[in-house]
């Protein structure tokens, strides 16, 4: 069973759409990454330092081609997160995503699971060694898009309209 979401009541744009990928490189984009086994990524003494910066990170993030266009590809093998240079606010984000076949340890036997993190602040790996403080919208199988706050100082909340 596929589940649509839609947005309703969303205000009119007051300039013209743009791209925050450029379809060529990542050169506006940094990249972290968190621990080089995920495992031990919550708990509270990992015993060791997240990779960070410290490796080159383009075997976990690349521009690639996939199905005849470029793409932001993610291999998913460590755990991190490439965050936009831009400071965005009052912005209606499309994103499409595209699951790959390969899972890794340790989610080799659960739903396949990422997320994107937006009005992400504070320091990279600040959470959990791996994220920065932000909004998570969930995108795992079966539970796309759930809100979760990443970070014990972030609060989150929605709204019904009437």
């Amino acid at each position: 069973m596929q589940t649509h979401l839609r947005l309703a009541d969303v205000p009119k744009p007051t300039g013209p759409a743009r791209s925050l990928f450029n379809g060529r490189d990542l050169d506006d984009w940094d990249s972290w990454l968190g621990y080089s086994d995920p495992a031990i990524t919550y708990r509270d003494t990992p015993g060791i330092s997240p990779i960070g910066t410290s490796r080159d990170r383009s075997g976990d993030f690349a521009v690639r081609m996939i199905d005849g266009a470029t793409a932001i590809w993610i291999k998913g093998e460590t755990w991190g997160s490439l965050v936009h240079r831009e400071d965005l606010r009052d912005y209606h984000l499309r994103l499409e995503f595209k699951w790959g076949d390969k899972t890794y340890a340790p989610r080799e036997t659960l739903p396949q699971n990422n997320g994107l993190l937006y009005h992400t602040h504070g320091e990279p790996g600040e959470v959990f060694g791996t994220w920065s403080p932000s909004m998570e919208f969930e995108i795992m199988r079966g539970s796309t898009g759930m809100l979760v706050t990443v970070g014990r100082n972030v609060r989150g909340s929605h709204h019904r309209r009437p």
